[in-house]
C-alpha cells in the first residue's frame, strides 16, 4: 500500500520545491517555516483544481 501511495506524495513534494518555497526558505524560526510549508500544500492543491 505505501508504494502506491508513495509518488502521489512524491509529487506534491516535487512540485512545491520546483514551482512552491520549499527548496530554500525566506523565514527563521520554527513557527514561520512550518506555516510556509504549509501554504505549499495548499496551493498545490489549488493548482490542481483546474485540471
Amino acid at each position: 500500500m505505501s508504494q502506491s501511495r508513495r509518488p502521489l506524495i512524491e509529487c506534491i513534494f516535487g512540485w512545491g520545491k520546483q514551482h512552491g518555497t520549499m527548496r530554500k526558505t525566506k523565514h527563521r524560526g520554527p513557527a514561520r517555516v512550518s506555516s510556509d510549508f504549509l501554504l505549499n500544500p495548499i496551493a498545490y492543491n489549488l493548482a490542481r483544481i483546474p485540471s
